[in-house]
């Protein structure tokens, strides 16, 4: 691609490859080097199912830790935290608005003991929103 063609480029989307950004701005010198949403969200999402790892290991070093002859807690969807926690995540990818009944009740379980997994949750939806928001470039950038 010539100078000439690569002087009227304007915008230039990038994932998060810190290689890649820096190269993007030297060769199109006049345009904005912006990181695309799906890699982001990516990114968001990536650290609300560390917190629900987290979670889920330091619950399973608890349990390891106790009486084995007192069963676990079973919660009021049948299943036990260690079990809520597994069969969660992809539930905690969604919109609240695609989760049916029986993910809407064990996640609902999950927020009630696990607040800071609740926030993250809401961040990431919150971004979510933002990235869906139709806007034009223009009004995005403050103008």
């Amino acid at each position: 691609m010539g100078k000439s063609i690569r002087r009227k480029v304007k915008e230039v989307t990038c994932d998060l490859s810190p290689s890649m950004m820096p190269i993007a701005a030297e060769v199109f010198y006049n345009a904005h080097v912006v990181n695309d949403c799906f890699h982001i969200q990516q990114v968001y999402n990536e650290a609300v199912d560390e917190i629900r790892i987290d979670i889920r290991r330091q619950l399973i070093a608890e349990e390891n830790n106790r009486d084995k002859s007192e069963p676990p807690v079973t919660y009021s969807n049948g299943e036990t935290m260690r079990q809520i926690l597994a069969r969660s995540k992809h539930t905690l990818m969604m919109s609240q608005n695609k989760w049916t009944d029986i993910q809407r009740h064990s996640v609902n379980i999950l927020f009630k003991y696990y607040p800071i997994l609740k926030a993250a949750y809401s961040l990431a939806m919150e971004l979510r929103k933002i990235f869906n928001a139709k806007i034009s470039p223009t009004k995005a950038m403050g103008g």
